[in-house]
């Protein structure tokens, strides 16, 4: 009944297990090291400043994106918001991916990836070239022998 109303419920699930076990190995891993407490106290206090950052980027990042117009306006707005977001999360791998997404790079990369997945329209097979980077060549004419006027020879011998 579920997987009829929810198809992507199970890989979902999966996804957010996998990612429960995650935090909690790289977490014990860093008890390990430095102890609980400490631990306890470095996430409390990254929680805290992810929601101060949160309200400082979006504030931040509105003043920005009114320069801007269409994708990119959309784009600056988005991505601090979503990082901030992340940062704000509890664990330790959404703070790294937040992190991330302040890389400029990684920006352009999924900009670029949103923008050619939102212009796709059609075949995806077909190439659309400007007429500056093509000519278009005729059909080939075929080697057959032109057909002569002069009646075929039938029932006479061949003429040496």
């Amino acid at each position: 009944m579920l997987r009829s109303v929810f198809p992507a419920l199970r890989p979902f699930l999966i996804l957010i297990a996998g990612w429960m076990v995650l935090e909690f190995v790289l977490l014990e891993l860093l008890a390990a090291r430095i102890g609980w407490g400490t631990v306890l106290v470095l996430v409390s206090l990254k929680g805290g400043l992810g929601l101060i950052a949160l309200v400082l980027i979006t504030v931040l990042a509105g003043r920005a994106a009114r320069r801007r117009q269409g994708v990119d306006r959309i784009a600056a707005l988005t991505f601090p918001l979503a990082s901030g977001i992340l940062i704000a999360l509890p664990g330790l791998i959404p703070m790294l991916v937040g992190i991330a997404l302040f890389s400029p790079s990684l920006r352009n990369a999924v900009s670029d990836w949103w923008r050619r997945r939102s212009d796709e329209t059609g075949d995806p097979r077909l190439l659309e070239l400007p007429a500056s980077e093509w000519k278009e060549i005729g059909a080939k004419k075929s080697r057959r022998k032109a057909k002569s006027a002069k009646a075929p020879l039938e029932g006479q011998p061949p003429s040496v």
